[in-house]
């Protein structure tokens, strides 16, 4: 009985020990692999992921390892190396690659549901994009139909992608002399070819009053039968100056007057010629001759304008419906959302907003006028208790601040005293 016992035992023991052999060799031959951000790595397998940590199996038991520690996985299935990296592209915004990664985990393995679930979330991400590319689009429209109103009202001047100006009867560019055609070339010395055309607009609008310093483009056509009945002569008087040729007198009712040079114009091409390096001997002799029985000149005009005030046209924003909650008595939560882009007219940008860390998050002490937040309605005393749905309780004000300086959008959950409204 005693000797059955000790060959029981010995092959329970035997048994136990290949049991444990096994699952050390199929650790080895079969195992993910994690890599540590100082260089070390981990191998068993991988049993459940959190968001702020990953459980890994080992032949001593199971083991923790938070993600921060953690530089990358390596899972032994193919399909989850697929997924991982899928997950990687998604999180950069690259759909398309993330595509083909998802369903090469899928055709890897077709009862993979992580995989498949993946593709649905992909499929999501992208409408969410989609959606948002068009409210920008939408906001963007909005800003520059109010910009290019104003400019109407204020000026009188429309631009096209060509900087050529249309100009409305009565308004300050017309009074000054600027015609539809002529073209755009500076403001306050600043080459407009290099600016796109919201900021052409917003420079032209400026603070809203005052005056606006133009250099415009001005194409002058003469006829042969005018320039004989003048005996040839425009009646202007010419110097060579550092910053080109500049008409020094347009004769009083003489031809040149009559077909609108000034003094102080400048004359930058004659039939086509640029007169950058043209003397005065060659100067003369070109505007003698006639191309095609004409004389064509191109002038440059500074013109100052003054501008019209019109009321400030206020950037359009998504604000949510009113959530009331039962939080605290006596106050109200609302949701608000905001695109924090430039205000048209001005050279502000970012919220407009000074703040105190409170509590529940960071207290409103202060709203600029005019800027992105007074638009939206948040007004000094509100306290915003969360950016994007995610609490601001026990952030630093550090941690609060880096996180809005990263948003172009942010939606924020902000309590106000319903005593105060």
């Amino acid at each position: 009985m005693n000797k059955f016992k000790k060959i029981t035992k010995m092959l329970l023991s035997t048994t136990f020990t290949l049991v444990i052999t096994f699952a050390i060799n199929s650790l080895s031959l079969f195992a993910d692999t994690i890599f540590l951000i100082h260089g070390d790595t981990i191998k068993g397998i991988v049993t459940e992921q959190y968001e702020d940590r990953v459980i890994i199996s080992v032949p001593g038991g199971e083991i923790g390892i938070y993600r921060n520690r953690i530089s990358r996985i390596k899972f032994d299935e193919p399909e989850r190396n697929y997924l991982q990296l899928g997950d990687k592209y998604l999180e950069k915004k690259q759909f398309d690659k993330a595509l083909q990664l998802y369903k090469r985990a899928v055709k890897a393995n077709p009862s993979f549901q992580e995989a498949k679930d993946a593709l649905l979330k992909l499929e999501d991400r992208k409408r969410a994009q989609a959606i948002e590319r068009q409210k920008k689009e939408e906001l963007l429209r909005k800003i520059r139909e109010e910009s290019e109103a104003t400019l109407r009202k204020m000026l009188g001047i429309e631009i096209d992608s060509a900087y050529k100006m249309h100009i409305y009867p009565d308004s300050p560019a017309s009074k000054e002399g600027i015609q539809t055609g002529d073209k755009l070339i500076s403001i306050y010395n600043q080459l407009v070819k290099h600016m796109s055309l919201p900021k052409v607009r917003e420079y032209l609008i400026g603070s809203g009053t005052g005056e606006v310093k133009l250099t415009v483009e001005v194409r002058l056509t003469i006829e042969r039968h005018v320039m004989t009945a003048e005996s040839g002569r425009l009646g202007i008087r010419i110097e060579i100056k550092q910053t080109g040729l500049t008409i020094t007198e347009a004769v009083k009712n003489s031809l040149a007057e009559r077909v609108g040079l000034r003094s102080r114009d400048m004359i930058s091409a004659i039939n086509g010629k640029s007169t950058r390096y043209m003397n005065m001997k060659q100067v003369i002799k070109n505007l003698k001759q006639r191309s095609a029985g004409q004389l064509s000149l191109v002038i440059r005009r500074n013109i100052v304008l003054n501008r019209i005030p019109v009321e400030k046209t206020k950037v359009s924003v998504r604000t949510k419906t009113l959530q009331i909650k039962k939080k605290q008595k006596g106050y109200l939560e609302k949701d608000i959302s905001i695109s924090m882009l430039i205000i048209p007219g001005t050279k502000r940008k970012g919220l407009g907003i000074k703040i105190e860390l409170v509590s529940d998050g960071i207290k409103i002490t202060d709203v600029t006028e005019g800027s992105a937040a007074g638009i939206a309605g948040l007004k000094a005393g509100d306290i915003i208790t969360a950016i994007d749905k995610k609490s601001l309780k026990g952030m630093s004000m550090s941690a609060i601040i880096k996180t809005l300086k990263k948003k172009k959008n942010v939606e924020f959950t902000i309590t106000v005293d319903k005593k105060r409204n």
